[in-house]
């Protein structure tokens, strides 16, 4: 409102009800010669009394002379006479009641006058009363809303304006009416020739009443400044947010003004606008925007080779920027083209950035009233402007192809640690995962944004979340690569053993991890463990048994021996006992039940031997016909007197094998023990002797109890025997078919079992029929002899030692 006041010819002064002066527009202070101090004073200190009187009493009689003009001579200290006419209104200056006083030099203007020169402000004037009807518009008002002036006298908004503006406008009145006092606001309203940006100013006219009488308005167009605005703020978006993909030259930078060239063209009364930008890699000028009727087709030289130093010079020079002739303007590029398109003259102007000169701007005439109008100042503002946008794009295509360099890399090794098959995270302080590869997915079930939500301590084992805990607290102290193996868990509920290598960044708060799923190679392990252990207590147990075997031997060796002596002294009758005493059937007790130690000694020997692998088979070639007739008839007599049936059986004269016939033996004699033992009297056994599929094969079958059927398969187990130990009627440790199924498979043969309950049970065990290259000097057939025990029945004692009467 200031600028309006201040564009009237008349004098106008503001006070409050105190007399203080609260505005004077330029015309009153210059042609009273008032100066900052004055104007901070009251009206009383700077008139005359009778001035002072006659202000006073319009003010204090405001009602009186509402709307009347007062005539009266005005002195002021230290100046003459002005003869005035005096009309005071009263209204509200910035949010508090003042009077405004208009002081109008007789003779001087006219209503008419004034109105021609409110026409032609550059400003949109116009007078509303409360209703909204208007009262008064100016040129430019009408000129804005794009309708005659005729049309809008009278008339209200909605006559012309659209629905949006209309309601607007309805708003703002209301708000200066209900609070009395003015606005400023900004609006862009709609015409033929596009959009207007105005910024507006409403303030209230009050009757003697304090009530609004009328609305005044004053706007102004802003339209190329919010260009201007818009263009910088899209170019800071650019440069800090990148969100607009840059050129690779500025060839394309005209589009950057395409939004205001028209004003800056318009504003400047300019033909043409080029601008300069300086490449200082090249030393060269590169002329890369054409605003008006010229462009580059139209020149032959768009390039101008030149130094920094050179144009930095150039610039320094008295005179270089500005406007000029352009014939005065020595070795302008493409000067003799210029001239005749009719360019009369040429302003030159430096784009600086942060005190560094990164181009130039050219503006062409061809008329001399447009080059002497233009606006220096503002000129050189645009300039500023030009150079900050121009900047901002060198800026930002050099960030863009940075970070396009950046994006690529990481790409790259994005893709590559999504192919690795390993596990890579790089962990916060917080434990939150902040970045990782695809292998956990695979690895673990869960997805990358799954995990990204989580924590690491979430996946983390809880038994093994305090190893994790003491290792990142070492990790953090030491700050070098160290290695660890922990669970996870996987998003199905299993675990799986992670093998990590990290390092802990500090300055980042960050560890950087790498992890491989070890879970199988884990469990392998604890299974090598667990087998070594085994291994290690299995040769215990075989040295324990093999030292304690050997322990019991010696003494049983001892007492058989001794047994042998005494047998024979009583046979000699040497020795005696008392009548009733049957000294003889109490040494026999005592020789069986040592033979069956000897037995079980002998057993947990060679079974302690095979599992070590230190039991050896003493293979000869040998007529496997007479092996097993030979030890079928030697425990004859033995089985007749149990009152059994002994049967052999074959139908082939002689195969000879290798084999080692002491083996056979304890295989035959153990098979035999255990057909006697479950044999009732008057039972049968019958021993044959066959060939089938190449193998020769030998059975061993009783008619005894028999086996029963979930239990056939549990005879070849060690030290298991088929009868339960409260039920058990005939002795034994459950070791003697485990060693003959071991011997026969040392063999290279099989043995197998078939049973009924009640019908008796059959083994057959089958040999391969092969031979052994015997070294010179030895001999087929040769007699194996015993370490201990040479007879056959002696063998047959031993074995059957564990069968009582």
């Amino acid at each position: 409102m200031e600028q309006v006041f201040n564009s009237l010819d008349d004098m106008i002064l503001i006070v409050d009800s105190k007399e203080k002066v609260l505005f004077a527009n330029s015309k009153l202070i210059e042609r009273f010669e008032l100066n900052e101090k004055d104007l901070q004073k009251s009206y009383r200190d700077i008139a005359l009394q009778q001035d002072r009187d006659i202000l006073r009493e319009l003010i204090c009689n405001f009602e009186m002379y509402t709307n009347r003009v007062i005539e009266y001579t005005l002195s002021l200290q230290g100046l003459g006479k002005i003869h005035c006419d005096v009309n005071v209104n009263k209204g509200m200056w910035y949010g508090e009641s003042a009077f405004f006083v208009t002081l109008k030099e007789k003779g001087i203007y006219s209503k008419k006058d004034l109105e021609i020169l409110v026409d032609n402000l550059p400003y949109s004037m116009w007078m509303k009363d409360v209703e909204g009807k208007y009262i008064y518009a100016n040129t430019q008002y009408v000129k804005n809303l794009d309708v005659d002036k005729e049309r809008v006298i009278g008339a209200y908004d909605w006559n012309f304006c659209d629905e949006d503006q209309c309601d607007y406008s309805s708003e703002t009145d209301h708000e200066v009416i209900v609070d009395k006092r003015p606005i400023l606001y900004e609006r862009v309203i709609h015409n033929s020739e596009g959009d207007i940006w105005l910024e507006t100013y409403k303030a209230p006219i009050l009757d003697q009443y304090g009530d609004v009488k009328y609305i005044i308005g004053v706007s102004r167009d802003i339209t190329f400044n919010k260009k201007i605005e818009s263009e910088l703020l899209d170019s800071h978006k650019q440069f800090y947010a990148l969100n607009e993909v840059v050129s690779n030259g500025y060839n394309e930078s005209s589009g950057r003004f395409d939004n205001f060239k028209e004003d800056i063209i318009q504003k400047l009364g300019v033909d043409d606008i080029n601008i300069w930008t300086y490449d200082d890699k090249e030393d060269k000028l590169n002329c890369k925007c054409y605003l008006g009727k010229y462009n580059e087709r139209d020149i032959d030289n768009i390039e101008l080779p030149i130094t920094y130093e050179e144009l930095e010079g150039f610039f320094k020079e008295e005179g270089a920027e500005g406007i000029k002739l352009l014939c005065d303007r020595k070795n302008y590029p493409n000067k003799d083209i210029l001239e005749k398109k009719g360019v009369k003259f040429v302003g030159v102007y430096k784009l600086e950035y942060n005190n560094k000169i990164i181009g130039a701007v050219n503006f062409l005439y061809s008329k001399m009233d447009d080059a002497k109008s233009s606006n220096e100042k503002f000129i050189r503002i645009l300039c500023n402007q030009i150079a900050v946008i121009i900047k901002n794009h060198s800026l930002s295509k050099e960030i863009k192809l940075e970070l396009k360099k950046r994006m690529e890399t990481e790409s790259e090794l994005q893709l590559f640690l999504d192919t690795a098959i390993d596990l890579m995270v790089i962990i916060g302080d917080n434990d939150k995962h902040r970045k990782l590869n695809s292998g956990w997915e695979k690895t673990l079930g869960w997805s990358k944004e799954e995990l990204l939500k989580m924590k690491w301590t979430d996946i983390i084992h809880p038994e093994d979340l305090e190893l994790k805990n003491e290792f990142i607290k070492k990790l953090k102290t030491e700050e070098k690569i160290m290695s660890f193996k922990i669970r996870l868990m996987c998003k199905s509920g299993d675990s799986k053993w992670i093998q990590w290598n990290s390092r802990y960044l500090k300055s980042r708060g960050i560890s950087i991890c790498t992890g491989k799923d070890v879970t199988e190679q884990h469990q392998l392990e604890e299974q090598r463990k667990n087998y070594e252990e085994a291994i290690k207590l299995e040769k215990i147990k075989g040295e324990f048994f093999s030292n304690i075997s050997h322990e019991f031997k010696t003494p049983l060796n001892i007492i058989l021996t001794t047994m042998q002596l005494i047998n024979s002294n009583i046979e000699k009758e040497r020795i005696s006992a008392d009548k009733g005493v049957a000294l003889k059937r109490y040494m026999n007790s005592i020789k069986q039940n040592s033979y069956r130690l000897l037995r079980l000694v002998n057993n947990l020997i060679d079974i302690t031997k095979i599992d070590a692998g230190y039991y050896k088979l003493q293979l000869e070639n040998h007529n496997i016909v007479n092996v097993v007739e030979d030890i079928t008839i030697s425990v004859a007599q033995y089985v007749e007197n149990k009152g059994i049936e002994l049967i052999f059986d074959t139908e082939i004269e002689e195969e000879i094998i290798a084999c080692d016939p002491d083996k056979i033996e304890r295989i035959m004699l153990n098979l035999l023990s255990n057909a006697i033992k479950y044999t009732k009297v008057n039972g049968r056994i019958e021993v044959y002797l066959g060939i089938e599929d190449g193998k020769v094969f030998i059975s061993v079958m009783d008619n005894g109890e028999g086996i029963e059927n979930e239990k056939v398969d549990l005879v070849f187990n060690r030290f298991i025997q088929v009868d339960d130990i409260s039920e058990r009627r005939y002795e034994g440790s459950g070791i003697g078919v485990s060693l003959v199924k071991s011997l026969i498979e040392m063999h290279g043969g099989n043995i197998n079992v078939t049973s009924k309950v009640g019908e008796g049970t059959k083994f057959t065990f089958y040999l391969p029929i092969r031979i052994v290259e015997m070294e010179e000097g030895e001999k087929d057939h040769v007699p194996h002899k015993s370490e201990m025990i040479s007879s056959k029945v002696e063998k047959c004692n031993i074995e059957f030692s564990d069968i009582y009467n």
